[in-house]
């Protein structure tokens, strides 16, 4: 197989593949702890705080993990990448859903085993392949495929809320995740492909125009910044552009992190019912998901850092929403917009990094960033959850995230591309 000629452009096969891979991996398996969690804590009879540690450990470690995803990425390929992570997700959800019954055995699965798979079959590898196959259309796509895992989370929230009921055990939830997983990892294995060039390809399917050839008038020209320059990692931390992104993360991070394992608990303290604090998730994922492709393809006509600013704006309103609670239909109109602010900038980020950085800097900053952002996210589960322990409530959570989103529109107002440094000149600003 590695050594065939696709007679047609596989990018867009390998966008296919990618959608359902990103589907089953981090839209029903990360989305899925939702539902899923509130059952098993209260069939074990665990505490919030103490349980939600696991989740903490799994973010700390999939952040960590990072570095070295990306360069398995950069040595391997991402196909290996994600077979072996996709792998290792399946064995820890069959651990989950057969074995584990006590607090240290969750911990130790979930907390430890399970951020290997995400590291090694989520964003990174994903968004990498994404970054070597497209550059003309490189947001549009990255949009496409982040759809799937909104899609998957969206419908997560009541299928696994509805097979918990039905087979009267959380168990059976992490089962069905397993057997999705498996089928994710068959397709990686048969059908995902590395990189254009080693299948005589180049990316967007157009080959490179020589440097003193003229422009090809079929080609559209591109409406945002993107670099022609290659950015060592040591180089890009020098540039301010840089820790803009990384703030610009971490306030992406932070606010899901604390709906995906305490909304629905959030939503309970309030007098909601299960399903209905299930539905509002669920209507988080799919603004998520509604946004993602539409808002790619203005990304790739409308400067991403715009429309960052714009959806920061709509986030600090719809988070302050979720907090307040106040009815189902105030909730319904807030889930949508956040989650729609949320889908937007899980495409504007990677899109902003490769086209300030370049594709081929594109892993290794991320796995530069992970480690720092995800220890900000992996901070709030565990935090949250003990903090509703003390108060009995998550007032001081929500103040707290309000104020990370707020500095993250500062950010993205003052991100400009980062400049090269001449030979005696200044460093990179």
């Amino acid at each position: 197989m590695n050594g065939s000629k696709p007679a047609e452009f596989y990018g867009w096969t390998n966008a296919v593949l990618l959608f359902g891979i990103y589907f089953v991996g981090l839209g029903l398996i990360f989305y899925g702890f939702s539902p899923i969690f509130p059952a098993m804590i209260e069939a074990t009879g665990w505490g919030r705080g103490e349980a939600a540690l696991a989740q903490t450990f799994n973010a700390l470690l999939m952040g960590f993990l990072a570095p070295l995803a990306a360069w398995v990425i950069n040595r391997h390929g991402p196909r290996k990448t994600i077979g072996f992570g996709l792998l290792v997700m399946t064995a820890a959800l069959l651990l989950v859903g057969t074995v584990v019954d006590r607090l240290w055995q969750w911990t130790l699965v979930w907390g430890f085993m399970m951020p290997v798979g995400f590291a090694f079959a989520g964003m990174l590898p994903v968004q990498t392949t994404i970054n070597f196959w497209f550059s003309a259309r490189r947001a549009t796509v990255m949009g496409l495929v982040m759809t799937g895992a909104a899609l998957g989370g969206f419908l997560a929230q009541p299928v696994f809320t509805w097979l918990i009921h039905a087979a009267g055990s959380w168990r059976a939830g992490w089962l069905a995740a397993s057997g999705f997983v498996l089928s994710g990892l068959v397709c990686c294995l048969l059908w995902l492909r590395d990189r254009p060039e080693d299948y005589g390809q180049h990316p967007d399917g157009r080959p490179p125009r020589e440097k003193d050839a003229p422009p090809d008038p079929k080609a559209a020209p591109s409406r945002t910044y993107r670099t022609d320059q290659f950015w060592p990692l040591k180089e890009a931390l020098r540039t301010r552009a840089l820790y803009y992104i990384m703030v610009i993360f971490i306030a992406q991070m932070m606010p899901v992190f604390l709906m995906t394992t305490h909304g629905v608990l959030h939503l309970l303290d309030h007098e909601f019912s299960p399903m209905q604090a299930a539905s509002i998730l669920s209507l988080i994922l799919l603004g998520s998901g509604l946004a993602r492709f539409p808002m790619g393809w203005l990304g790739d006509r409308v400067e991403p850092r715009r429309i960052v600013m714009a959806v920061l704006v709509l986030r600090l309103a719809a988070f302050a929403g979720l907090w307040q609670a106040p009815n189902m239909t105030v909730l319904a109109v807030c889930g949508l917009v956040f989650g729609f602010s949320y889908g937007t900038t899980i495409v504007m980020i990677p899109t902003l990094t490769a086209n300030l950085y370049g594709p081929a800097s594109f892993a290794a900053l991320n796995g530069f960033l992970a480690p720092v952002i995800i220890i900000f996210g992996a901070s709030v589960p565990v935090g949250a959850g003990y903090i509703a322990d003390f108060y009995g409530r998550y007032d001081p959570v929500f103040i707290a995230l309000l104020g990370v989103i707020a500095i993250a529109f500062i950010c993205a107002w003052r991100l400009k591309p980062p400049v090269k440094p001449t030979p005696d000149g200044p460093p990179p600003a």
